[in-house]
């Protein structure tokens, strides 16, 4: 299984913030094999202009159709509900630590990150 979430750019504008969003420190690094089923994924999502709206996870596998909704902006949902995933706050956002239930399966094929400031600004990961 192999860990993409790559950033891409901004995607909205506000006149009194030009900077949108950052995902960084991803681990495992994008497009390498995770450890592990019991790896957790783990990022950071930060805006130091304006600060955080809306942050939406999503994470897609191969074997299922659609797309599951891992953090709606409030809470984790099922299989990330259990406590093995965290939302922490920093100064400018949110430390996240994603682990499902049991573990992942071999099939993910993507988590996705899509995060808005207070003026409209965004940032989406990519496979």
């Amino acid at each position: 299984m192999t860990v993409s979430l790559v950033t891409k750019g901004m995607l909205g504008g506000g006149d009194s913030d030009a900077d949108g969003p950052v995902i960084s420190n991803v681990s495992p690094t994008p497009g390498t094999e995770l450890a592990s089923r019991q790896t957790p994924i783990t990022f950071t999502i930060e805006d130091v202009g304006v600060g955080l709206s809306f942050v939406l996870v999503t994470v897609r596998y191969a074997t299922r159709p659609g797309t599951f909704v891992v953090h709606d902006g409030g809470e984790f949902r099922y299989p990330f509900d259990s406590g093995t995933a965290e939302r922490e706050a920093t100064a400018d956002g949110y430390n996240y630590t994603l682990l499902p239930r049991g573990g992942w399966p071999d099939n993910i094929e993507e988590l996705r990150v899509l995060a808005f400031d207070l003026v409209g600004n965004s940032e989406e990961s990519e496979p």
